[in-house]
């Protein structure tokens, strides 16, 4: 989650002069915020959906049943889940 410091400092990297911080709304503020988290949960989304299909193409190949790609398939599923 972002702090509302770090939610100013990006509004103003890409707003022009005239459009800066202070002359947003309340609304406005709380759009950003929204668009921002949204966006910020749909990454996190497709991270795990990258590491759910690895998991699937790992569970449906029947080669890779020895220990040692076991250990690394689940070594990379537990790092692709952190948060």
């Amino acid at each position: 989650m972002e702090t509302l410091e770090e939610l100013k400092n990006a509004w103003n990297a890409q707003a022009d002069k005239y459009n800066q911080w202070d002359e947003l709304g309340h609304d406005e503020i709380v759009a950003l915020a929204q668009q921002r988290a949204i966006a910020k949960l749909n990454r996190e989304i497709e991270r795990l959906r990258g590491a759910l299909r690895m998991t699937d193409d790992f569970l449906r190949d029947n080669r890779n049943t020895d220990d040692d790609r076991v250990s690394l398939a689940m070594d990379y599923i537990t790092l692709a889940l952190r948060v």
